[in-house]
């Protein structure tokens, strides 16, 4: 039991130092940097995604917190509602590890990445909302959004961690098969 223990310090202390140069990395963006990486991603979503992206599916994505450095998600919610989709839209400023969880099924779930890996594993902001999340979403399509620079060679993950099905850039899509962009 001593050895898990150890274990699972560890990998707060790798996530915590990871979470810390992703916030780095993002410090050093531009505000333009930002914007056109987001809008980057935008197109990307609704190119490679335009035949689920329709409407009558059950749509979660989370709104920008303009105190975080992140993925702009206003130019993705903004095509959505121009195309008659409509999302359900969450404002997650400052989610908490004990925030209430939605009880609705989703198809598509748009998911913050504060950093990833080519194995689709997600780095969050440390809470665990959104594992606990997507722990209850059975039949979802899970798509993380992040900028390129947050790329990381290896998340720290743990059995609780939820992996997702894809993670759209402003440079590349990635998917179980690899990279498609």
């Amino acid at each position: 039991m001593l050895e898990v223990c150890a274990t699972v310090a560890i990998m707060d202390i790798g996530k915590q130092m990871i979470r810390s140069s992703m916030r780095n990395i993002l410090k050093l963006m531009s505000d333009v940097e930002i914007q056109s990486a987001s809008n980057d991603i935008r197109l990307s979503i609704f190119r490679y995604f335009d035949t689920m992206l329709r409407p009558n599916i059950k749509i979660h994505i989370y709104r920008t917190s303009s105190s975080w450095i992140e993925v702009d998600t206003s130019g993705i919610i903004e095509t959505l509602h121009e195309r008659s989709i409509e999302p359900i839209d969450i404002d997650v400023p400052e989610v908490a590890s004990d925030a209430p969880i939605p009880t609705r099924q989703y198809n598509v779930i748009f998911v913050p990445c504060l950093g990833f890996d080519e194995e689709l594993n997600r780095l969050g902001r440390g809470s665990g909302w959104y594992d606990k999340f997507l722990g209850t979403q059975r039949h979802t399509i899970k798509i993380g959004v992040a900028f390129e620079a947050t790329k990381c060679r290896l998340i720290p993950y743990e059995e609780h961690d939820i992996k997702l099905d894809f993670i759209v850039t402003e440079s590349n899509i990635y998917t179980s098969q690899g990279n498609s962009a």
